[in-house]
C-alpha cells in the first residue's frame, strides 16, 4: 500500500486542524507540522475518496485571510492540487502528469469535472504567484523540476518537496498528539478503517440506503456512542488539557458494549485489565506514555 491522504497548507495562529474549512478533507487530521513563520501543514487520513479541493482551499483561505494550498493523494499513484487566495481559487491540477488526464482516478466528487489539462510552465507560474502573494520566496526552477511529468508517483516526500519549493522555511516534525489514537482502547474504537466507529458509520449508511434490507438489524447501543467519540477524539488531537483517561474510559465502554452484543457470554475481564494498565501508564508518565503520544512511531 502506498501513501493516501489529504494535505492542507495554510498560515494560522491556532492549530490548523481547528481552522474553519479543513473539515472538507474529513475529520481525521492525524499529523500537524510547523513550517515556520506561522505556516502549518496538516495531513488527514482519507475517509472518503476525492475531496473537493477547490472548496477546501477557498474555505481555508477565506477563514484565515491567507493563501491556502491543498492536495489529495491516492495510494502514491497520483494526486490532485488546488491553491487559493482570499477571493480567488485556482483550477484543480493533476500530479502527475499535469498535461494528461488521469488514466485511473477522477480526483473529484461525483458530478464534478476532473482536473483540467495544463502545461507545467503554467502551473509553476501559478504557484510562484501564489507564493509571492503569501509572502514566500519560491524556487521556480525547483518547482518546474517537481511539476514536470517525469515523476512516476506522488508519495509524501515528493509532495513535501513541492511545499518546500514554494518557499516555506522547513517541514517540521509532527506535533505530539493529545490523545494516543494508535493505542488501545482508542485504536479499537476510533483508530482506523476497521474501527468500531467506521463499522458504525458503514451500518448507518447502509440502513439509510436500504432500510428494508436492514429492518431486522436495528441500530445497536454501541453505534452512536462510537461515532460521537470518534468526532470528539479527532477534534481533540492537538488541543491542550484533554482528559485522556476519561476519553479512554468512554472508548472502553463502547468496546465492552460491542463485545457484549456480538459475543454474549464471553469473559471480558482481560479488557478491564488492559484499561487498568493503560491508565497506570498514562498516570505514571515517562517514556512509555510519551511513546503513545508520538505520531512518528506509527
Amino acid at each position: 500500500m502506498g501513501y493516501s491522504g489529504s494535505i492542507v497548507v495554510a498560515r494560522t495562529h491556532r492549530p490548523l486542524s481547528m481552522q474553519d474549512g479543513v473539515q472538507g478533507v474529513g475529520p481525521q487530521h492525524n499529523y500537524l507540522r510547523e513550517l515556520g513563520d506561522g505556516w502549518q501543514l496538516m495531513e488527514s487520513l482519507s475517509v472518503t475518496p476525492s475531496p473537493d479541493l477547490a472548496e477546501v482551499s477557498a474555505a481555508v483561505a477565506a477563514s484565515t485571510g491567507q493563501p491556502a494550498l491543498s492536495l489529495d493523494v491516492i495510494d502514491s499513484d497520483c494526486a490532485a492540487m488546488c491553491v487559493a487566495t482570499p477571493g480567488w481559487t485556482g483550477p484543480l491540477t493533476h500530479l502527475w502528469d499535469v498535461n494528461q488526464p488521469c488514466p485511473v482516478y477522477h480526483h473529484q466528487p461525483a458530478g464534478e469535472p476532473p482536473p483540467a489539462l495544463r502545461k507545467p510552465d503554467e502551473v509553476v507560474a501559478e504557484l510562484v504567484a501564489w507564493a509571492e502573494t503569501a509572502g514566500l520566496r519560491p524556487d521556480p526552477e525547483r518547482l518546474l523540476e517537481i511539476i514536470s511529468p517525469a515523476h512516476a508517483c506522488a508519495d509524501r516526500d515528493q509532495l513535501f518537496a513541492l511545499v518546500t519549493a514554494v518557499g516555506v522555511e522547513r517541514i517540521g516534525a509532527p506535533r505530539p498528539w493529545s490523545v494516543p489514537v494508535a493505542s488501545w482502547p482508542f485504536s479499537r474504537v476510533v483508530g482506523g478503517p476497521v474501527s468500531l466507529s467506521a463499522v458504525a458509520r458503514s451500518y448507518a449508511r447502509q440502513r439509510a440506503e436500504d432500510p428494508a434490507d436492514w429492518a431486522d438489524e436495528p441500530e445497536q447501543s454501541w453505534e452512536a456512542p462510537a461515532i460521537a467519540l470518534e468526532a470528539e477524539v479527532w477534534a481533540s488531537l492537538f488541543q491542550d488539557g484533554v482528559d485522556v483517561i476519561a476519553l479512554a474510559r468512554r472508548a472502553f465502554a463502547v468496546h465492552q458494549d460491542y463485545m457484549s452484543h456480538t459475543f454474549p457470554g464471553r469473559d471480558l475481564a482481560k479488557y478491564q485489565e488492559w484499561l487498568d494498565r493503560f491508565e497506570a501508564e498514562i498516570s505514571a508518565g515517562g517514556a512509555r506514555a510519551a511513546m503513545m503520544f508520538d505520531p512518528e512511531r506509527y
